[in-house]
């Protein structure tokens, strides 16, 4: 006789209830094995429902590294016409500690950063890392030579975010940088 297993609770006990159908030959041992494997599936069902009732996980799991920015599906509005697309790099130092003397986190790790560059036609991304001093991001935006680009900088916590800094830096084209100090972060842009 061949059953199929299913992930529900018909599944498990039309499985159960065929293995009690086959042991009326009154074979205890063969009971005995049925119950065993009837255990095995309810305990196998109950933690699929515990997974299933949980939250979702984190958009950005803590197993991240600095070298590992999780990049949430921004939408880019059009940009202006003339526009060409531009690698815009940043780079970010972060204080030890928040301008009070704090650490950023509870547990005194160093900041989570999160990156949000914005230019000033309203295009926008954003890239985060965990636990770092600093973050060395690239983002690619359509720019025209007098276009700005502002990166905030902020340390994303569970609850309240920190600010760490705002900067902004005008693209003259190719081979253009701005570099500044605000908040809590020194920061570099440069445009590629």
């Amino acid at each position: 006789m061949s059953i199929r297993v299913r992930r529900d609770a018909f599944g498990v006990l039309a499985v159960v209830f065929a293995g009690l159908l086959a042991c009326k030959s009154g074979d205890t041992s063969r009971e005995d094995d049925l119950r065993r494997k009837e255990q095995d599936l309810r305990e196998r069902e109950a933690k699929l429902k515990e997974q299933q009732a949980a939250p979702s996980p984190s958009p950005t799991p803590p197993t991240e590294t600095a070298s590992d920015p999780v990049q949430p599906a921004v939408p880019r509005p059009s940009a202006p016409a003339g526009a060409r697309e531009v690698t815009v790099g940043v780079s970010l130092v972060v204080d030890l500690a928040k301008p009070g003397g704090q650490p950023w986190d509870a547990a005194g790790d160093a900041a989570d950063p999160t990156l949000t560059v914005q230019s000033s036609s309203g295009q926008t991304d954003t890239k985060w890392y965990k636990d770092t001093q600093t973050a060395n991001a690239q983002f690619t935006l359509k720019l025209s030579v007098g276009d700005s680009v502002t990166v905030t900088a902020v340390d994303k916590d569970l609850t309240a975010h920190d600010p760490i800094g705002t900067f902004t830096a005008k693209y003259a084209g190719p081979g253009s940088s701005g570099k500044g100090r605000n908040g809590a972060g020194a920061f570099t842009i440069t445009f590629h």
